[in-house]
């Protein structure tokens, strides 16, 4: 890459660092296509335009875990375990404990059909 080149290329992410810098993420993504048009190949300016991409939503057929008796267990005993860790799986209480370590050690033990709700009471 020539001098001028890099210098333009450098000149770039300059300004494109500095409006990242204040939030503007709009006007960094047009300085970086403006910049792309004299030099497509640049290899930062390639991963800024990976990073600096619109977000893309897309539908998954997946679906989370029912937590609905977990959230009811939840609201009927909660009090009782202030102050504490809790593993909560269909509905029960499967593993309790004075720290998230702790707590997550002893989850880690049981055969289960999925992830716990892990919570802290206040």
């Amino acid at each position: 890459m020539s001098t001028t080149r890099r210098d333009e290329s450098t000149d770039a992410l300059t300004r494109i660092r500095n409006l990242l810098g204040q939030e503007r993420v709009s006007e960094a993504r047009n300085v970086l296509q403006e910049a792309l048009v004299s030099q497509p190949y640049d290899q930062d300016l390639l991963r800024l335009q990976s990073l600096l991409a619109p977000p893309q939503a897309r539908t998954s057929s997946a679906l989370d875990t029912d937590r609905t008796k977990d959230f009811q267990w939840l609201s009927k005993n909660a009090a009782k375990h202030r102050g504490r860790w809790i593993a909560i799986h269909e509905g029960k209480l499967v593993a309790d404990a004075t720290s998230l370590d702790e707590l997550l050690e002893r989850v880690s033990t049981l055969v289960l059909t999925h992830t716990p709700l892990i919570h802290f009471i206040d």
